[in-house]
């Protein structure tokens, strides 16, 4: 592979994190109970590639085959892994990776993460990949050195378990779906679909899974990854478009699981400042919920973002993201008046008296934040996430109203 002209570093834009679509939780990450691992650094090798981490936690040099580079462009990214739609998280319990580079996003889905060795799922369209990154000097075995933990595998404890842990009744915390597993056959039911198959449980992988015997996946869904916390969790197998992500959990589990929790903070219910640093609001209509938006602006992803630049001037982004293509784009420059007025409207609103606002339960659903920061150092943080985010606490519409004001779709 011929290394190609670094290009200028993108500053990718995390206004997904808690939102998007199919999710693998929207709760926290898992605790290893260990410390957290140093930033990557070093050369990570597949057959399709390599990934060199600078080791600032944040920037990569993608080199890759013609093949994959077809798909993902070669050159320095920024990085970073998350959990689901909860957030930024350490590597080594990481669900997603996120490479960006000049207003572009490349996503990924972690299957394992250490120091040594990264395994990854790349989708784009009715291409998908298995990619296993290895750090140039650990060698091509696992990737699991002598006293590093597991990750988000289940443990050594895998090792011990059988299929008769997994007899019995499931069910989607996330949707309708059940399931039955009876010896090494799993019924699965999701309305008037019912489809029987042969499982194997394949504990070499990490995490591991049951599998189909005959094949990849069990129609509807992939097939199903173990986790440490007892859940079975697979995606719904489409090709252009956010996947559902199954969650079966035991019957007695599933409304402890979608019990609202409120995890607000104390922070002060009045800002005095008028003066923008940073500004964004990210929401989600893909679930039916309306906000109080026209109906005409329904079942898409929203990203607003307003940063103060050094020379004083404001650059704004507002994106409208469908399943599988792009609805409102804006990327510009707006006035000094314009983000005082946002401000204002900030406070009209109301917004201050909920600051520190935060609840959710752990079904995967999309949430709402909002968060502002102000010259005087002053700072809004309200969100919401899964069920708790079904009703939103503040006029979204009248915030959507006023971006619009700008972006031209009134």
């Amino acid at each position: 592979m011929k290394r190609r002209k670094k290009q200028g570093i993108f500053l990718l834009l995390v206004f997904s994190l808690l939102l998007c679509g199919c999710q693998k939780h929207n709760d926290g990450p898992p605790d290893p109970g260990t410390p957290e691992p140093a930033p990557l650094t070093g050369e990570f090798v597949s057959e399709h590639g390599s990934f060199t981490f600078d080791g600032d936690g944040k920037t990569v040099y993608v080199d890759l085959d013609d093949e994959l580079g077809a798909h993902i462009p070669d050159g320095i990214m920024e990085y970073f892994f998350k959990w689901g739609s909860f957030g930024l998280c350490r590597y080594d319990v990481a669900s997603d990776l996120m490479l960006g580079m000049e207003g572009r996003q490349y996503d990924f889905k972690v299957r394992s993460a250490s120091e040594n060795r990264i395994s990854l799922d790349y989708r784009d369209g009715s291409v998908q990949y298995e990619l296993d990154f290895v750090r140039e000097g650990a060698g091509e075995g696992t990737g699991k050195e002598e006293g590093e933990g597991t990750g988000k595998g289940v443990g050594e404890e895998m090792q011990d378990i059988s299929l008769d842990s997994f007899q019995g009744e499931w069910s989607d915390l996330n949707g309708s779906t059940t399931m039955v597993l009876n010896g090494d056959r799993l019924t699965i039911r999701k309305g008037e679909y019912t489809e029987t198959y042969t499982v194997v449980l394949k504990k070499e992988s990490s995490p591991a899974v049951l599998a189909n015997k005959e094949g990849r996946g069990f129609g509807i869904m992939s097939d199903l990854e173990i986790r440490e916390d007892g859940s079975l969790v697979g995606w719904e197998m489409v090709l252009d478009a956010d996947s559902h992500c199954f969650r079966f959990m035991r019957e007695e589990q599933v409304e402890a699981e979608k019990e609202i929790v409120d995890l607000s903070t104390e922070r002060p219910k009045t800002i005095e400042s008028m003066q923008i640093r940073d500004f964004s609001l990210n929401f989600s209509t893909t679930d039916g919920r309306q906000y109080g938006l026209d109906e005409s602006l329904g079942g898409a992803a929203y990203g607003w973002m307003i940063t103060r630049q050094e020379d004083g001037s404001y650059w704004m982004d507002f994106s409208q993201s469908y399943a599988s293509y792009m609805g409102i784009g804006f990327h510009g420059t707006v006035s000094e008046e314009y983000v005082t007025g946002l401000a204002e409207k900030i406070n009209e609103i109301g917004l201050p008296s909920l600051n520190g606002y935060y609840r959710k339960n752990n079904v995967s659903l999309p949430g709402y934040s909002i968060s502002v920061d102000y010259e005087s150092d002053e700072s809004l943080l309200v969100m919401a996430g899964g069920n708790a985010a079904d009703e939103c606490v503040f006029d979204l519409a009248a915030l959507v109203d006023y971006a619009l004001l700008v972006v031209g779709q009134e």
